[in-house]
């Protein structure tokens, strides 16, 4: 039997490790922007997305409580980013996430943050991308409701499409560790 302790610090060292490792996957990213940029130009035959809407469904891992069992429903976010000519983006994303514990009590979270990033690489089809998300949520119970810090860090996230996309981002926070994404760019 696991006591309270040992699972505590079972989490803890997965933590640390999800840490170090989204840790190298942003160097290892920065040195891959500097040779892409080095050897990509923007011209009219390679530009940059201009504004693009999306929808994305993720893990909410990150919405859950260490002592209950419940059934998560993912977290569902609507976004929205412009991005100027040096390879920036700024936005914000709108969330939603849903769970029911064991008691069958439904808990709803809700968020508004705004949001940038950071375009490592770029062509007609493909990006390929960093960003921070800092903002404000509101977690409503059936009886009370408080809040809460709204962040992500996304560590990898890209696009394929050239007006239509589809994506998926890996990082860390509210909308999750992993997330698949859809929208529009223009």
């Amino acid at each position: 039997m696991v006591t309270d302790f040992n699972k505590l610090i079972i989490k803890t060292i997965i933590m640390k490790k999800i840490i170090v490792s989204l840790a190298l996957l942003f160097c290892v990213s920065i040195i891959f922007a500097q040779e892409t940029q080095e050897n990509t130009s923007l011209s009219i035959d390679n530009p940059l997305p201009k504004k693009e809407l999306a929808l994305s469904v993720g893990d909410n891992l990150f919405f859950t409580d260490r002592n209950e069992k419940i059934k998560a429903f993912g977290t569902y976010t609507l976004s929205y980013h412009s991005y100027s000519k040096e390879r920036f983006g700024y936005g914000a994303y709108f969330s939603f996430s849903n769970k029911i514990n064991t008691w069958q009590n439904s808990t709803s979270a809700y968020s508004l943050a705004p949001s940038i990033r950071f375009l490592y690489f770029s062509n007609a089809n493909v990006n390929v991308y960093w960003g921070l998300s800092l903002g404000l949520g509101i977690e409503v119970y059936s009886d009370d409701y408080y809040y809460f810090p709204f962040f992500q860090v996304t560590g990898f996230g890209f696009s394929y499409g050239k007006n239509f996309f589809v994506g998926g981002e890996l990082g860390y926070g509210h909308k999750g560790i992993g997330c698949f994404n859809a929208g529009y760019k223009w």
